[in-house]
């Protein structure tokens, strides 16, 4: 069986691909692959000596997944070593899709390590625990912005605790934008409280995936 090199660029709703061979020849021009359908695609059109190349992205791990089970070697490019395509005068999906093609043909694909589940799990706890971390520091320094410029209290100042933003809070008018929260209707206080729950969470079950 002779082996087709296959550029995928994935997007939310559809991946974008094109193939040629060890020429490279063009086998599949640039086409348009829904991504509801990219399964029965894939079983349709993949062989087990092909191989596929796609940039990383944030669903790049799923649709790998997915596609190893067709296809005998996936490899995920890096896209800021991929100078053909980030130099390009001329950039869109189907001349990238065409490159990338070409070039893992060539064995020019400088490609990233693809991490296993457990891994991508820590990966999402670690990054939305951040993404916890900068909620509560911003809520925490938003009271004491508002003393400073109300003049209201000279221990008001940034890098809190949450019961010490309480005091703060008492400070302010009640009718402050600043003392209640739109995010889910709730005081800033018990924006704190739910935050920090969630972080808590978060450390928890790193902890746990750590252990396995």
């Amino acid at each position: 069986m002779i082996p087709h090199f296959w550029g995928m660029d994935i997007h939310k709703d559809y991946v974008m691909v094109a193939a040629v061979d060890d020429v490279p020849q063009v086998i599949l021009p640039p086409t348009r692959v829904e991504m509801s359908d990219l399964a029965r695609w894939a079983q349709r059109r993949l062989k087990p000596c092909d191989e596929i190349v796609l940039e990383a992205g944030p669903n790049a791990w799923a649709v790998a997944d997915l596609l190893k089970a067709h296809a005998g070697r996936v490899v995920v490019a890096n896209p800021y070593k991929t100078k053909l395509i980030a130099e390009a005068q001329i950039k869109n999906d189907k001349v990238d899709v065409g490159v990338l093609a070409r070039l893992l043909a060539a064995r020019f694909i400088c490609d990233v390590w693809i991490p296993d589940t457990p891994v991508r799990e820590q990966r999402a706890l670690a990054a939305h625990r951040a993404t916890l971390q900068k909620q509560c520091t911003r809520i925490k320094n938003r009271p004491p912005i508002s003393c400073s410029l109300r003049l209201s209290s000279p221990n008001c100042r940034s890098g809190l605790t949450a019961s010490d933003v309480l005091i703060c809070l008492q400070v302010l008018p009640k009718s402050s934008s600043i003392n209640t929260c739109p995010l889910l209707g709730c005081t800033t206080w018990l924006i704190l409280l739910r935050l920090g729950g969630a972080m808590d969470a978060c450390a928890f079950n790193l902890h746990n995936l750590h252990q396995t």
